[in-house]
């Protein structure tokens, strides 16, 4: 059996949070709707509405994230939006607890959540070719490739078993998710120190997009984006809706379904 080859100390922290928080993304992706159903009572408007939140900021943010993370630090970044996505995510249960949760707020923390993961997205770009020498980058995405991948096939069924056992609270294993994730990079070397950029961040903009429509390549990548992006939430609105309300599926068979 060959020997598993280190990728070192820095890329172990950051995989090691990044797994962690995957899983935990999958768990609110789940819980939320499954909460609205059961809980709220939610019509299927009200979960398209805040599914819509998961989406809305990528037309809003996603053009300006790039610009911006690319003047910041990029570590203190990607803490930073970690932090904001534990506060957003904690602070749907708490409202529940309290009697307050609602759709708005609801759609409110989603967005939160969504608007930080863009940023957070763009400086996780950056993090590996940062923290991997170039000739084991290949294996250092392919590690991470696997994490998402297995967090994408167990996460539904880990989120059903928590939602089952601990109800909203299930919510809180996310946002302990985030606070792993944080504490990962802060404990990482200093890297990716923001740099100054010539000419304001319109015209970064301006010909950012000009880049991204003349080059064949990278004009098709984002058509493809906009149209996935375009159908994800007729997905996560109408699947949970058919599975609890027009089915009368429970949460453990849904869970397993989604896995």
């Amino acid at each position: 059996m060959r020997p598993r080859i280190s990728l070192g100390r820095e890329f172990g922290l950051f995989w090691g949070g990044q797994t962690v928080s995957l899983v935990g993304d999958r768990i609110t992706v789940f819980v939320v709707p499954t909460l609205m159903i059961f809980a709220l009572h939610a019509s299927p408007f009200e979960v398209g509405v805040v599914a819509m939140a998961q989406y809305l900021g990528i037309p809003l943010l996603g053009p300006v994230a790039g610009v911006l993370v690319d003047r910041w630090d990029r570590r203190l970044t990607l803490v930073a939006c970690d932090l904001v996505r534990l506060a957003a995510v904690a602070a749907m249960p708490i409202a529940y607890w309290l009697g307050v949760l609602s759709t708005p707020v609801l759609f409110v923390c989603v967005a939160l959540v969504s608007g930080a993961t863009i940023f957070f997205n763009v400086g996780y770009l950056v993090a590996v070719p940062a923290t991997v020498p170039e000739d084991k980058l290949v294996r250092a995405y392919s590690r991470l490739e696997g994490s998402r991948t297995v967090s994408e096939v167990a996460g539904p069924s880990i989120a059903a078993g928590l939602y089952h056992a601990l109800g909203v609270a299930a919510l809180l294993v996310d946002a302990a998710s985030y606070l792993i994730s944080a504490v990962c990079f802060r404990a990482m070397r200093p890297w990716g120190a923001g740099t100054v950029q010539q000419g304001s961040i319109w015209s970064r903009l301006v010909l950012g997009f000009r880049l991204n429509w003349t080059d064949p390549v990278l004009r098709r990548v984002v058509i493809a984006a906009v149209t996935l992006n375009s159908g994800g939430p007729i997905f996560v609105t109408v699947l949970p809706v058919l599975a609890y309300q027009g089915l009368g599926v429970p949460v453990a068979v849904f869970g397993a379904a989604m896995s």
